[in-house]
C-alpha cells in the first residue's frame, strides 16, 4: 500500500526549502520544526529524512513536510531518496512522529510567531547598528516589515532584508514564503535614497 502513497513536491522560494505533500495523514492537526538529528529520536520518520546525507532540517505540519538542505546538489536528487523513506517508514512503522513533541510546538498564530523570532533572532543584532525591522502584517504567509533607526535609508538594507531577516525567517518558520520592505528608505536622518 505505501508504494501507492502519493507524495508531491513543491519548491519554494528559497532553494534550499522544498515542500513534499504526502497523501497520508503523517501528523495530523500538529506542527513541528526539526532543527537536529538530536531533536528527531523518537520520531522513526524524522530520523530517517535526517539520514540522508544533506539534509538540515524538516518542518512538519499536517501531511507536509518542508525540508531544509544545507548544500547545493539539486532537489531531484534528494526528492528520490525522501520518497523512499517516507513510503519505507509508513509501512513499517506504527507511529511516525512522537506524539512527546506536543507539547514543545509553538503557540499562537504565524503573526505571533513571526514576532518572536524577530524579538529573539533579528533585532538583538540590528540593534548593534542602531536599527530595528518591525512586523507590520502577515498575509497568505508572506511578511510585511518597516526598518526603523540606522536601517531605514541604509544602503544595505536589501542585503540585509534578503540575508539577514527572509532568511532567519524562513529557517525559523519554512512556511513562510518572502519578506517584503514596506520603509520609505528617503526618510531618515541620512538616507542613502533619494
Amino acid at each position: 500500500m505505501s508504494e501507492k502513497i502519493a507524495i508531491t513536491c513543491h519548491p519554494q522560494m528559497d532553494p534550499q526549502i522544498c515542500m513534499f505533500e504526502v497523501a497520508y495523514n503523517i501528523y495530523t492537526g500538529q506542527k513541528y520544526n526539526f532543527k537536529t538529528p538530536e531533536q528527531a529520536q523518537g520520531s522513526p520518520l524524522i530520523e530517517r529524512l535526517f539520514s540522508i546525507s544533506g539534509i538540515d532540517q524538516v518542518y512538519v505540519e499536517n501531511n507536509s513536510l518542508y525540508v531544509t538542505k544545507n548544500t547545493m546538489d539539486p532537489w531531484p536528487q534528494f526528492a528520490k531518496k525522501i520518497g523512499t523513506e517516507i513510503r519505507d517508514c509508513i509501512a513499517n512503522e506504527k507511529v511516525l512522529i512522537s506524539t512527546d513533541l506536543q507539547a514543545e510546538l509553538p503557540q499562537g498564530d504565524l503573526a505571533t510567531r513571526v514576532q518572536e523570532v524577530l524579538d529573539q533572532h533579528i533585532n538583538p543584532g540590528l540593534a548593534m547598528h542602531g536599527g530595528s525591522a518591525n512586523l507590520l502584517e502577515v498575509k497568505n504567509n508572506d511578511v510585511y516589515v518597516e526598518l526603523s533607526g540606522g536601517c531605514q535609508g541604509c544602503s544595505m538594507a536589501m542585503a540585509t532584508l534578503k540575508n539577514g531577516i527572509e532568511s532567519t525567517l524562513k529557517r525559523e518558520i519554512p512556511t513562510i514564503n518572502a519578506v517584503y520592505d514596506q520603509t520609505d528608505h528617503t526618510q531618515g536622518s541620512n538616507p542613502y535614497f533619494s
